[in-house]
C-alpha cells in the first residue's frame, strides 16, 4: 500500500549510518562495525548493540563520538538520550571505549 511505502521512507530518512570503532585493550583486536541505526536511538540502547558486537558489558561501556568536525570526540554521557539529542549524524564515528581500562600516561 501506499501509506506502508511512506511509512518505510520516513523511517528510511530518520536511519543515520555510523561507524563503530572499538577503543579499549580489551576489544582492540575487533574490527570497527558500519551500522545504520535510527537518529532516534537512546544512548543505553546503542550501548546494548555495542555489547553485542564487541562483548563488552554494559556497565563498562563509554561511548564518545566525533563527527569529523570537531577537534575533540564528545562523550556520549546520557543514557536516556538520543543520538540525535547529542548531534550524531551519517558520517559519525562512536568510539566504545571500557570505563575500567583507563590507560596511564
Amino acid at each position: 500500500t501506499t501509506q506502508g511505502e511512506g511509512g518505510a521512507a520516513v523511517l528510511a530518512s530518520s536511519l543515520i549510518g555510523i561507524l563503530l570503532q572499538p577503543d579499549a585493550a580489551s576489544i582492540f583486536d575487533k574490527p570497527a562495525v558500519k551500522k545504520r541505526i535510527p537518529k532516534s536511538m537512546r544512548v543505553r540502547d546503542l550501548k546494548t548493540l555495542c555489547m553485542r558486537l564487541f562483548g563488552l558489558p554494559v556497565a563498562h561501556i563509554e561511548l564518545l563520538y566525533n563527527d569529523g568536525k570537531m577537534p575533540v570526540s564528545t562523550p556520549l554521557d546520557d543514557d536516556a538520550a538520543s543520538l540525535d539529542f547529542f548531534g550524531v549524524d551519517t558520517g559519525s564515528v562512536v568510539r566504545v571505549q571500557d570505563k575500567n581500562d583507563r590507560r596511564s600516561a
